[in-house]
């Protein structure tokens, strides 16, 4: 044939489909075709291929992720304000039964409360024990099983931070902390705290209405975790 044939065949191109315009001169056979084909530029991946680099892309977008939520300090630091109690036995006396301030010569329970505010400022207003059970819950309704920083609701609990005394008969709790603090605190009836395995709630309340609460067991060194 004179000239040559304008041949039009559509090669597969993922959901598109790729024209390719041949101008040839004489016949042509599909063997021509083929070795054509072959020559043309790469203009893109095929379907499997896209899918697979959309795939490993997915993967690298995840992998870095998780890499950045574990590996970034700020993902496991502590929630403030938290509390910490230890038990530090009946070697003490500072308090006395009821509403007395002052020592009676009799041993009194100590107990270390350890706050962290992580640099936040708060105001302690009060601070509580009483006899509970391992999950907290108070076990009894007697005056003399609670102790407390301000009167009126149980025996007196003694305070003390920095080895000074900062609750009185006629003054509460009114302690403005910022950092790492800890607090000394007595109360009176050596014989609920020389019970092996007895359990307490240690209680901190603060101005803003939040309460920090830790449950220990006397009779056992250190804390109940």
């Amino acid at each position: 044939m004179k000239g040559g044939h304008r041949l039009t065949e559509k090669i597969p191109f993922h959901k598109n489909r790729l024209i390719v315009d041949c101008m040839t001169s004489g016949s042509f056979d599909s063997q021509s075709m083929t070795a054509m084909k072959q020559q043309l530029p790469v203009c893109g991946l095929s379907a499997r291929e896209g899918l697979t680099q959309k795939l490993f892309f997915i993967f690298l977008i995840v992998v870095s992720l998780l890499f950045f939520v574990f590996a970034n300090p700020t993902f496991s630091e502590e929630q403030y304000p938290t509390i910490k109690v230890s038990f530090l036995g009946t070697s003490e006396d500072k308090v006395g039964s009821g509403f007395q301030t002052h020592p009676n010569g009799e041993s009194d329970g100590c107990f270390r409360i350890t706050i962290k505010t992580g640099g936040e400022i708060l105001q302690v207003t009060g601070i509580w024990i009483y006899t509970s059970d391992a999950r907290g819950n108070q076990v009894s309704s007697n005056r003399r099983a609670q102790w407390w920083s301000t009167t009126g609701k149980g025996w007196i609990l003694g305070v003390e931070r920095d080895n000074e005394r900062i609750n009185q008969w006629e003054r509460k709790v009114d302690d403005v902390i910022s950092g790492d603090i800890e607090y000394h605190v007595f109360a009176d009836g050596a014989k609920w705290f020389k019970r092996p395995g007895q359990y307490f709630t240690i209680g901190v309340e603060f101005a803003n209405g939040s309460v920090l609460s830790y449950i220990i067991r006397t009779g056992v060194a250190g804390e109940l975790h």
